[in-house]
Parts: structure tokens; C-alpha cells; sequence
């Protein structure tokens, strides 16, 4: 059972090679490629992620502000990352991307912090009013009570 797989893995093996002598292996070598829409998306994320915290230390509550705010802030975000990519190096649209990345994962944390669920002060329970259960009352047909 073992030589079977062996032999296998052997013809495999040859057929790669096969393929790599007809087609030949050309050495790698590293081209200059240009830097497009670094800055929009860059943009779009600082734009993004801007809006969402100014929104969460606001207490904006519903869900679909966030949306609605998100969605405007990285427009207007993408927009401006595209004017600068367009009059700058490609080093500052490049900047501009990793800022973006790298507040990523603050912006997520900061926002779920302000939105988490917080345990009750000292002393709030006492304030709060008292409910008394209400009266217990007699069903027709009860027996006892």
C-alpha cells in the first residue's frame, strides 16, 4: 500500500518537472509598480473611522446613524485621500494608507469600550422605586385560600 502511494508521489514529482523544463523557469525580478488609490482608501478609512468615534463620545445611539455616518465620512474621506494622492508623492498617499490601517483596530476598541453594556453604580439599585408584587386574588373554583 505504501509503494503504491510512493510511486505516485514519484510520477507527480516527474510531471512537474516536465512541466518546468518544457515551459521553462525564467529568473523573478522586481518591477516598479505605481501606487493608485492608496490615498482614496487611506482617506476613506481615516474618513471612517473619524466619523465613528466623534458619533460614539457624541452617545449617538441608533445603529443606523452609524451607518449613515460611516458611509459619509469615508465618501468625504475617499475624496479628499484622492486629491492628495493626485498633488503628492506616492510616499505621502502611502502614509496616508497606513494611517488608515493602523487605526483600524484603536477605532474598534475605543468604540466597542464606550458602547459596552456597564454594571450598575453603588447605591443606583436604592434609588430606584419598589415594586410590590401585586395582590394575589381568588380564581373562580379555587379551593383553599
Amino acid at each position: 500500500m505504501r509503494r503504491a502511494g510512493l510511486g505516485r508521489a514519484l510520477r507527480h514529482t516527474l510531471v512537474a518537472l516536465a512541466i518546468c523544463a518544457v515551459f521553462g523557469v525564467r529568473p523573478a525580478r522586481a518591477e516598479e509598480t505605481e501606487w493608485r488609490g492608496a490615498g482614496a482608501v487611506g482617506g476613506a478609512l481615516l474618513g471612517a473611522e473619524a466619523t465613528l468615534l466623534a458619533e460614539a463620545l457624541g452617545g449617538v445611539r441608533p445603529t443606523w446613524a452609524y451607518f449613515l455616518g460611516a458611509l459619509g465620512g469615508a465618501a468625504l474621506g475617499g475624496y479628499v485621500g484622492h486629491r492628495i494622492e493626485q498633488r503628492a508623492r506616492p510616499e505621502i498617499s502611502q502614509a496616508v494608507l497606513g494611517a488608515g490601517i493602523l487605526f483600524v483596530i484603536p477605532t474598534a476598541v475605543w468604540f466597542g469600550n464606550l458602547h459596552a453594556p456597564r454594571p450598575p453604580r453603588a447605591g443606583a439599585e436604592s434609588r430606584r422605586p419598589r415594586h410590590r408584587a401585586p395582590p394575589q386574588t381568588r380564581r373562580a373554583g379555587s379551593v383553599g385560600g
